[in-house]
């Protein structure tokens, strides 16, 4: 039998063998314990937390507290939570929640500094609550994490449907969201759903899923007052607002995204894949490598796939290996991407491209003292594949082996090299037809 909350290396082996450091194999009744997989400050560096769910070896194990429906520490995720009170760097805590739907009402789930949650997956361990504030601010969050502490493998749901809703709040100091699951319920008119709010944060957030629809304004993730936010391998969907949404927005803060998937769609007004807004003197540098960006069904109001503005001169943004799609509806305005107020953007090895709109649909724009170098790209306007602006302070654009399709508008500077149509026809240095 193993000893009761044993820690095995999972270098060798799994199933219903586990090897150990002596190459011994031993069998365990899964039954009779609850396996928690994880790499943990809290816990076993890639390896496997073995908890006795019954008999003698069925006992507490310091700074490890199990929230279960029936049987463990705790019945509830938000009173294990505020039960923590001596967490530090040198006294972590985690709290490991088996499978089960929790209803905890209006109660948020506070993660004090150096407090790590892990459920059981996302699938079987589901957190439902009715919270709000009149504020975008944590007192709307189902969950707020404090520096130095971690959600992982659970979903969350939000069914507020009056006032601000919000899934997580990642309240300053250093945080890590990995496979986790947000909805929230339909919001009213005036109220902000916002998935995961990053204020004044650094946010990790991993392999994780956010869903919205119906409401007022939207945004999937949210960073703002010089957050640093890296996402990875993550989907948001927002969808049916009665305003704005937004796939993700980033205000006065860095971003950093790879393999991220937005779906933007049918809006009753502005709708935008991805958002950066930094103000001339902040650093708002963005990377967005391997993105996917869709935006669809928009009825009034912009609809911008990738919207950079006031960038500051010394940010050089990059977007990469990527493609955005925009059709902008009954809009009477779309670009895929949009460059505005200083700024420099690196486009390179990305297929960019925006259909219908009633009245201008361009596949990139630029103006203000804006540049862009643009590489292996392919980019498509129904109106205009790319427009420069900015009267006296005009933009720039370099563009070479790339394709360009829709015509250009342009008081600013094109410069190209081995740029073509559609049906391989050459463009000279100024992008215009040969």
């Amino acid at each position: 039998m193993l000893a009761a909350w044993e820690t095995i290396n999972l270098d060798r082996h799994i199933t219903p063998y586990i090897s150990q450091s002596n190459d011994r194999f031993q069998k365990i009744d899964c039954a009779d314990y609850f396996l928690i997989f994880f790499a943990s400050s809290a816990g076993a560096q890639n390896g496997v937390v073995v908890i006795p769910l019954f008999g003698e070896d069925s006992r507490s194990v310091r700074n490890v507290i199990v929230v279960a429906k029936s049987g463990g520490d705790f019945d509830n995720p938000a009173e294990t939570a505020g039960s923590i009170t001596d967490a530090s760097e040198s006294n972590p805590y985690l709290i490991l929640i088996a499978p089960g739907e929790y209803q905890i009402g209006d109660e948020q789930i506070i993660l004090n500094p150096f407090v790590e949650l892990v459920g059981s997956g996302k699938t079987v361990t589901r957190l439902v609550a009715s919270i709000g504030s009149s504020l975008e601010d944590s007192e709307a969050a189902v969950i707020v994490t404090g520096d130095e502490t971690s959600v992982s493998n659970l979903s969350i749901e939000n069914t507020r449907t009056s006032s601000n809703s919000l899934g997580i709040f990642s309240d300053g100091g250093s945080s890590k969201i990995d496979n986790v699951s947000i909805t929230t319920a339909s919001g009213s008119a005036g109220g902000f759903q916002v998935g995961i709010l990053s204020d004044g944060a650094e946010t990790k957030i991993t392999r994780s899923e956010i869903e919205l629809d119906s409401g007022g304004v939207q945004v999937g993730i949210f960073a703002r007052n010089q957050s640093v936010l890296v996402v990875n391998h993550t989907k948001t969907f927002v969808s049916n607002a009665d305003s704005f949404q937004w796939g993700v927005s980033s205000f006065s803060s860095e971003l950093t995204a790879h393999f991220l998937t937005l779906d933007v769609s049918d809006g009753s007004s502005r709708q935008w894949g991805v958002q950066t807004s930094g103000g001339l003197n902040v650093d708002s540098r963005t990377v967005l490598d391997n993105l996917s960006v869709v935006v669809n069904g928009g009825t009034s109001g912009d609809q911008i796939g990738v919207d950079l503005s006031s960038q500051g001169p010394e940010n050089d943004s990059i977007i990469q290996n990527s493609t955005v799609s925009v059709d902008g509806g009954t809009a009477d305005y779309a670009a895929s991407i949009q460059l505005t107020q200083s700024g420099n953007l690196k486009l390179l090895g990305s297929n960019v491209e925006c259909t219908a709109a009633s009245d201008t649909c361009v596949g990139m724009t630029q103006n203000i003292d804006t540049k862009a170098t643009i590489s292996s790209s392919s980019i498509a306007g129904a109106d205009e594949g790319i427009r420069l602006g900015g009267g006296t302070m005009a933009a720039i654009a370099h563009i070479s082996d790339s394709f360009l399709s829709g015509g250009k508008s342009s008081d600013g500077t094109y410069n190209c090299s081995f740029v073509f149509e559609n049906f391989n026809i050459a463009l000279d240095e100024n992008c215009d037809s040969l």
